[in-house]
């Protein structure tokens, strides 16, 4: 296989996989004109481009189709679903409404376009064509009629839908859907160009030029018609995309926080055991999705919240935290023992002085930046040494007290 042979059947592939994907949407969404309008239109694409591969399961399949002119009929196809999904497009895609008759109009016009194509081939009478072609050919009127009726249509419709296209493009707000759109516009240009332009172009130089052969025209042909499916299989895949990438980076985010959420816990008890008032209460609504995410929320707030009730009990002079967690968990340690100082005091009746504001700030502001938040509380309770009951214990203590 060739370069240009291997870059088709992964185009293929995908334009199979959105398809498939737009099928799933439609199945969703059975109301939607806009949307059976582009699934019908991906599909025959993706038929297209994949029986268009040099597989030789398919070898047999071209000679029946081509008796029909299969390739003609489904790209025509094509065409009108690209000009009538961004004309239901614009007019919000729900239903047809006003732009119904449009729509059966141009329908008409495609039947048309299948209609002339058959009747100046099968009412040819023999030796209209010849195999290989000789210069008389193409001077037929038979001839420029049934170009005219395949590459002419497609042209004419390709550039209408492109002015939608366009229209379209210009009333969208979101990066990912101006992109899809613009891709799919140039992918539908290169394609229709090479196709139908080249197809005319080519009918013109052999009636203006007899016998002349334009080897040129085959590379550039192959160029536009490859690179337009590039260029659309990568417009049409942005849309799913744009959708799966969020939620591959929610379920990236959700499992690094269900990470963090362990890693935390030593931290969050040694906090919550002398300010168990800022541990807030857990809600029964709670989706199994959404869990990994409430619970780290609720942990590093009542983290943040038991360093700020722990405040008054440092010692040390830094009005935007600490950032070494070394040094954090050293003051926190520090602060802690004061606390519990503090406590036993006020229990035998004692006075205790704390510290009077403004008071110094123990955690940094790591503002919306949550995973360097989480990794400094990991690092925090990683450094900060065990509670004091822990250390007063010895091997056998847990045995006694029993």
């Amino acid at each position: 296989m060739t370069a240009f042979d291997i870059v088709e059947a992964i185009t293929a592939v995908v334009l199979l996989a959105i398809a498939a994907w737009e099928w799933r949407q439609l199945l969703r969404h059975p109301q939607d004109i806009a949307l059976r309008v582009l699934t019908a239109g991906l599909t025959v694409i993706a038929l297209v481009v994949t029986l268009s591969t040099p597989i030789a399961v398919f070898e047999p399949l071209h000679a029946a189709l081509d008796v029909i002119f299969f390739s003609n009929i489904a790209w025509s196809a094509i065409i009108y679903c690209y000009s009538v999904f961004f004309l239901l497009a614009r007019l919000g895609g729900a239903a047809l409404g006003a732009g119904r008759r449009k729509v059966e109009v141009e329908f008409l016009w495609l039947l048309c376009s299948i209609a002339v194509m058959f009747l100046v081939t099968k009412t040819a009478p023999p030796g209209t064509w010849h195999t290989p072609r000789i210069p008389e050919d193409y001077r037929t009127w038979r001839n420029i009629v049934f170009y005219l009726s395949v590459d002419g249509y497609c042209m004419v419709i390709w550039v209408l839908g492109t002015w939608r296209a366009l229209a379209y493009l210009r009333q969208l707000k979101h990066r990912w859907a101006r992109i899809a759109v613009a891709a799919v516009i140039a992918g539908a240009t290169g394609m229709v160009l090479a196709v139908n332009g080249i197809s005319l172009l080519r009918q013109g130089l052999y009636i203006a030029f007899p016998g002349s052969t334009w080897p040129a025209l085959r590379t550039y042909y192959n160029i536009g018609r490859l690179g337009g499916q590039v260029l659309l299989a990568a417009g049409l895949a942005a849309v799913p995309l744009a959708a799966l990438l969020p939620r591959l980076w929610d379920r990236i985010d959700e499992m690094a926080k269900r990470r963090y959420v362990r890693q935390m816990t030593p931290l969050w008890e040694r906090l919550t055991s002398d300010f168990s008032y800022v541990v807030l209460p857990e809600f029964a609504g709670e989706t199994a999705s959404r869990r990994a995410t409430v619970r780290f929320e609720r942990m590093t707030a009542e983290i943040t919240d038991a360093l700020a009730e722990l405040a008054p009990y440092c010692s040390h002079e830094s009005p935007s935290g600490l950032a070494d967690p070394q040094e954090a968990a050293a003051a926190i340690d520090a602060a802690l023992t004061r606390v519990a100082e503090d406590r036993a005091a006020r229990w035998a009746g004692a006075g205790y002085e704390p510290r009077m504001p403004p008071y110094p700030m123990l955690e940094p502001d790591f503002g919306s930046r949550w995973r360097a938040q989480a990794q400094w509380m990991i690092r925090v309770g990683q450094s900060l040494p065990p509670s004091p009951d822990v250390r007063e214990k010895g091997p056998g203590d847990e045995l006694s007290a029993i």
